[in-house]
């Protein structure tokens, strides 16, 4: 499986849209344009955003860059909110969706379906707050159009509503076309992951400590890492780790063989030489 599409509504401050994922995708830009924002989505529905398993990348901003440390604490909550730096923030109060849109990969023969993360937050006392985090399991592509309310005739210019926690599994049912099992809601964590890492292995659900074991390699596999000089990256990013020494073995054989041949060539050369003679 692969990740084709990144689905983010009400998240952090980039636009709410369907995100595209080639096979290499790259994130360009200055601090505080949104690519920690981004990569900390991918990972919040891969990791279900789990205590002890995931911490969001703390962030940076204008409002932030000149404060000691130059770092913004981000969560959850904070970034269904879309915090800009202390107190402030973009919404007061709102539902917010993330999702991932997977799809089969080259010669496997599997359908593909969509993660989503969902919460409620609301500002109180200058801080973050909300509900606990809701997730599902939709076998079926959800875009962003999905999850939004059907504007009335009347409201057509206005910004659309995201669709609440409650109605969202009803409407993605008459929307998508879908039986009731194909779509799933978990309000527990670890559940979640143990469905979600069994789609990606082809089962139903794996057990806690392979879930948990799969989402901490995401995080080892996607921790943000500074890169000293472009043969680092080359060397640490791009290239496969490969043990040599069977080729170094066969290249030590062939340099003894072409020393043998030109030992030879030197003793056909002397005895010509004592022919002609």
């Amino acid at each position: 499986m692969r990740i084709a599409r990144l689905i983010t509504l009400n998240w952090g401050t980039i636009d709410a849209r369907d995100w595209p994922l080639a096979d290499a995708t790259l994130l360009t830009g200055e601090s505080g344009s949104g690519k920690s924002t981004l990569l900390d989505a991918i990972q919040a529905v891969l990791t279900a955003a789990r205590q002890g398993v995931f911490h969001f990348n703390a962030g940076q901003n204008e409002s932030t860059q000149s404060r000691r440390g130059g770092k913004e604490p981000r969560t959850l909550h904070a970034y269904a909110l879309g915090q800009c730096g202390g107190d402030v923030f973009l919404r007061t109060r709102c539902t917010s969706y993330v999702g991932l849109v997977f799809e089969a990969s080259s010669g496997e023969n599997t359908d593909g379906f969509t993660a989503l993360l969902g919460i409620d937050a609301h500002a109180e006392n200058g801080r973050a707050d909300g509900g606990r985090p809701q997730f599902f399991l939709i076998r079926a592509a959800v875009s962003i159009e999905h999850l939004v309310a059907t504007p009335s005739p009347a409201s057509a210019t206005a910004t659309p509503r995201p669709l609440s926690l409650k109605e969202l599994l009803p409407q993605l049912q008459v929307r998508l076309g879908l039986n009731p099992d194909q779509l799933s809601r978990h309000e527990g964590k670890d559940s979640y992951l143990q469905h979600l890492y069994g789609q990606l292995l082809g089962k139903k659900f794996v057990p806690e400590a392979d879930a948990t074991r799969c989402a901490r390699a995401i995080v080892k596999a996607m921790a943000y890492r500074e890169i000293g000089n472009v043969n680092d990256l080359v060397r640490d990013e791009i290239l496969d780790e490969k043990d040599f020494s069977q080729e170094v073995g066969k290249l030590r054989q062939l340099m003894q063989e072409i020393a043998r041949l030109k030992a030879d060539a030197e003793r056909l050369k002397l005895n010509i030489g004592r022919l002609q003679l």
